[in-house]
């Protein structure tokens, strides 16, 4: 289930609003909607937990980490 599209995409998804969400404060709030539980479902998390760590997130922390790179892999 840990290669599954899906939770791929939706994981996809959460990378990217952190990443909104370490250039701009504002952005943080989404993380405490029913959407963000919803998207973290979908990503195959639980959303009480996701939730439970994103309030205890120490967001200047997070902001001053630089983004990881992955490799793609080749399709063959």
């Amino acid at each position: 289930m840990l290669h599954d599209p899906a939770h791929m995409l939706w994981t996809k998804v959460l990378g990217l609003a952190v990443e909104d969400a370490k250039r701009d404060p504002e952005a943080r709030a989404w993380f405490h909607s029913p959407d963000a539980r919803r998207v973290a479902s979908l990503a195959g998390l639980d959303p009480d937990s996701f939730s439970r760590i994103v309030k205890e997130l120490d967001w200047a922390a997070v902001a001053k980490r630089p983004r990881k790179r992955r490799r793609r892999r080749s399709v063959s």
